[in-house]
């Protein structure tokens, strides 16, 4: 049974400062991940970043992607990704309970939902994955908010997916360069 950020601050009101401190034991990399983005086609596109990271931090993991027509194409045959799930919002509402199943028959162990919507959020439900990762309820629509991003850490120090060195020295250039910009 999966649960959310809410009840479990509902449930232990302690977990609210445990998930947001760094984790001592490292997260167990999920076997399976889906990646909720149904929307256009730039959203696809301006996600594929995330895409590689995944790949890199757990490049045995079996990435899933749902995603509608029109941003299919984006996607298909990508090296990366092990499965397109796609739901056709034409025949919607008819589409969508079979879109449904066929979330629930991919045995997910972490979701993440990179949209706010209320159809992402039942995507993410249906899933049936332990672990649900989307936006904090102070950035959600439509009542969908799931566990925060900090409930991934240890994957690295900082929480979030390991920074290749290159990485790191174009963060800490950028940080250098911002505070002398505004002054």
């Amino acid at each position: 049974m999966s649960s959310t950020y809410t009840d479990q601050i509902a449930a232990d009101p302690t977990a609210e400062s445990a998930a947001s401190a760094p984790s001592a034991e490292p997260v167990a990399a999920p076997r399976r991940v889906l990646i909720i983005l149904l929307g256009a086609i730039g959203d696809v596109v301006r996600a594929l970043p995330l895409l590689g990271r995944i790949r890199r931090a757990w490049p045995a993991a079996y990435l899933a992607w749902a995603v509608e027509p029109k941003s299919q194409a984006v996607l298909e045959g990508h090296p990366w990704v092990d499965e397109l799930i796609v739901y056709n919002r034409r025949r919607a509402p008819l589409s969508f309970l079979p879109f449904l199943v066929r979330v629930r028959a991919g045995h997910f162990d972490l979701t993440l939902d990179l949209q706010r919507h209320l159809k992402s959020g039942v995507v993410a439900m249906a899933s049936g994955a332990r672990m649900r990762v989307g936006f904090d309820r102070s950035n959600g629509k439509e009542f969908n908010h799931r566990t925060r991003w900090g409930l991934l850490r240890g994957r690295s120090s900082s929480g979030s997916f390991p920074r290749t060195p290159s990485e790191r020295a174009r963060r800490r250039r950028s940080r250098a360069h911002r505070g002398r910009c505004w002054r």
